[in-house]
């Protein structure tokens, strides 16, 4: 019986290719609605998800009604919903972690391996800010997906290269923040995604303002904006409204920045969107506090303080209590602004965030020299100095030993003064000879823009050789495939010249192919349908068959259909009344389907259709339709009016799944839909 279930799923492989949209949907969705769909994957999985071994996880998913492999996927993606700075559950870090842990003991493909690594670099970098470690995380996991180009190894290579070049612009290291940001936007290329290419030309016109070229960051911004009129997802629009906000603010175009914010502001508002509510408000108060408005810029601060105190967002708070510091520093008011800064010094020591901690602790020593305070900016002076070294930060070691040597000369330290003076003249001249060394007749950082524009230009064409030579052995293949059809074409036909088959005979085969008590096609009918030319769907060669649904993009769904109560039926008014119900209900199984559909008897009284070209949203109010057809079937037995149900289990047959999978996920919905009264339809 397995053997016979194994080959009978095994020959519908060979029917179609399933689309995988729903990846990129996913994709979407967490960007755009990232809290609802936290509450939607936390909905479908079961409450516990201690797994103590691989095979109790797989048990666990089977029982569940999942395949392990979509069991596995739904708690990767939980876990990355747990660390978006916009899910706002409670306990959501800790939970990110237990699964982190759990992912150890049952990840064992590549890709899975892959997507734990990413996770752990996320929330190192997310939750204790270890940036470094992150990059190393995330460089292992690109090391272990290697060239797999199946459309969940492209979409996490997506967001790998997302997270390296958002952590390396934290970090301030310019080449590798660009680099995997070019590699983000040629993935997104490959995928062929307008809202994912349009994230990635925005992820470089971040890069770009940053980094002081503006003029490029308003063309990405631009061109992203471009992507993302095709399509409406408001959280996009507004994050790339956000952004150029700043943009403009950096500009010094103060009411063009002011407006983009605004709207930004507005969009955020409308969809609860309270982090980034934050951040622009922010951006705000930077364009007034650039104008001189301090007060307005107060203002603005203190509205987003309060919402980050609410989402208890640390970081966040620390940067606000910094740029509140500055203000008031503008406002001359320096006692209020060091009270400010002491608090953020707090924060970024505790979250050990020296990325920000080195200009607070600079902002504090410039306070103090205005303060005159030359104990209290010797002290931030000396830990700031310490910090940019640390970093490799150059210009802020110039600036903290500009503070220094201030505080130097008015204390009397002159001989001290002068080493820290000098020290500051042999970083300005290091960093002369390094732009001198790296810029011969042009600009260094064109110099680097044109060896990053090489090095990505050969990067593409080696994934253009790759895919010739793809292409070259689908070709191959498609062509080996087709003589082995045609060869067995000629052997049937040699056969039959040879045994020189009568009409009766031929009519005799024919019949054998059908299945005697329901008069459908069997398993013998569904094994000869791959290489017969005759009409339908099993009419298809196995070339054609292949290529039609990869070429379209077309559904293909799997279901299986089950009596209700049969074997009652055959206890009560006998088995002769079983086989005709039977064979009523296979013909109307068979009148309920187009051409291109195919059904089958099993077994017993389950059969198999295979359904193509029916989107998901649709497939269920088919086979609806198909239950209550055969529910109002007017069965008469022994003069008594009788109503026979069947119930039904569908799966769409997803790219790169065995066909196996398939069935047992169609065969686990029909158990469920067996299990909840019966007479219903589910779908996986």
């Amino acid at each position: 019986m397995y053997f016979f279930r194994v080959m009978f799923i095994a020959s519908m492989l060979l029917v179609g290719l399933a689309q995988a949209d729903e990846l990129d949907d996913i994709e979407i969705s967490f960007r755009e609605q990232p809290r609802q769909l936290h509450s939607t994957v936390v909905s479908s999985l079961p409450e516990s998800l201690q797994y103590p071994s691989l095979e109790q996880f797989q048990s666990s998913a089977l029982e569940v009604g999942f395949a392990p492999d979509q069991l596995m996927d739904k708690l990767i993606l939980l876990a990355r919903l747990d660390l978006d700075a916009q899910v706002l559950v409670p306990g959501r870090l800790e939970q990110a972690q237990d699964i982190i842990e759990q992912l150890k003991i049952i990840a064992r493909s590549d890709y899975e391996k892959a997507a734990l690594y990413n996770l752990e670099g996320r929330y190192l970098g997310r939750v204790d800010q270890q940036y470094e470690q992150t990059v190393a995380l995330n460089q292992q996991a690109l090391e272990q997906l290697g060239d797999a180009q199946d459309k969940r190894s492209q979409l996490l290579r997506y967001v790998i290269y997302e997270d390296l070049g958002t952590v390396n612009l934290i970090a301030k290291q310019a080449i590798p923040s660009l680099n995997a940001y070019n590699l983000l936007r040629d993935t997104a290329y490959r995928l062929r995604n307008d809202y994912l290419i349009a994230n990635a030309e925005a992820a470089l016109g971040k890069y770009y303002n940053i980094n002081g070229q503006r003029t490029k960051s308003l063309q990405h911004y631009t061109e992203a904006f471009r992507l993302a009129s095709r399509y409406n997802h408001p959280n996009q629009k507004a994050l790339l409204q956000l952004n150029l906000a700043k943009l403009y603010r950096d500009m010094e175009q103060w009411d063009e920045a002011l407006e983009y914010a605004h709207g930004a502001a507005d969009a955020y508002k409308a969809m609860g969107s309270g982090s980034f509510l934050s951040h622009t408000m922010t951006v705000i108060a930077m364009v007034y506090g650039n104008t001189g408005e301090w007060n307005k810029a107060i203002d603005y601060y203190l509205n987003a303080q309060q919402i980050d105190a609410e989402l208890k967002n640390f970081i966040a708070q620390g940067l606000n209590f910094h740029n509140l510091g500055e203000a008031y520093f503008h406002l001359n008011d320096y006692q209020v602004a060091l009270d400010y800064l002491f608090q953020a010094n707090e924060i970024f020591k505790d979250r050990k965030s020296n990325h920000y901690l080195v200009y607070n602790e600079m902002l504090i020593a410039e306070v103090g020299q205005a303060m005159e305070d030359w104990p209290l900016t010797m002290q931030h002076a000396i830990e700031a100095l310490r910090l940019a070294k640390l970093l490799e930060l150059p210009d802020e070691q110039i600036e903290a030993l500009g503070y220094q040597t201030a505080a130097y000369k008015a204390q009397g330290k002159f001989q001290q003064a002068l080493a820290s003076q000098e020290e500051s003249i042999q970083l300005q001249q290091a960093m002369l000879e390094k732009e001198q060394q790296t810029t011969s007749d042009v600009n260094s950082s064109a110099v680097t823009e044109q060896k990053l524009k090489l090095e990505v230009g050969q990067l593409r064409q080696d994934q253009l050789q790759r895919q010739e030579a793809l292409h070259t052995r689908n070709i191959l293949l498609a062509i080996s495939l087709g003589l082995c059809l045609l060869l067995l074409a000629l052997a049937m036909q040699q056969y039959r010249l040879r045994k020189q088959m009568a009409k009766k005979n031929q009519a005799q085969k024919a019949k054998m192919q059908l299945e005697p008590m329901s008069g459908l096609p069997g398993y013998r009918a569904l094994l000869g349908s791959i290489s017969s030319k005759t009409k339908g769907l099993a009419l298809l060669s196995l070339e054609q068959e292949y290529r039609h649904f990869q070429r379209n993009k077309q559904p293909l769904w799997l279901a299986v259909a089950d009596i209700d109560h049969f074997k009652s039926i055959n206890d009560s008014f006998g088995h002769t009344t079983g086989d005709k119900t039977l064979q009523v209900i296979a013909m109307a199984l068979k009148n309920s389907l187009r051409d291109t559909e195919f059904v089958a008897r099993y077994g017993g009284e389950e059969f198999v259709l295979i359904i193509p070209d029916v989107s998901p949203k649709d497939i269920e109010q088919l086979l609806n339709r198909v239950r209550e057809k055969i529910k109002n079937i007017p069965f008469k037995f022994k003069n008594q009016r009788i109503t026979v149900t069947v119930s039904i289990g569908a799966a769409q047959i997803l790219d790169g799944e065995h066909i196996q999978e398939t069935f047992e996920r169609a065969d686990a919905a029909l158990y469920k839909a067996k299990h909840e009264s019966r007479d219903r339809v589910i779908i996986d």
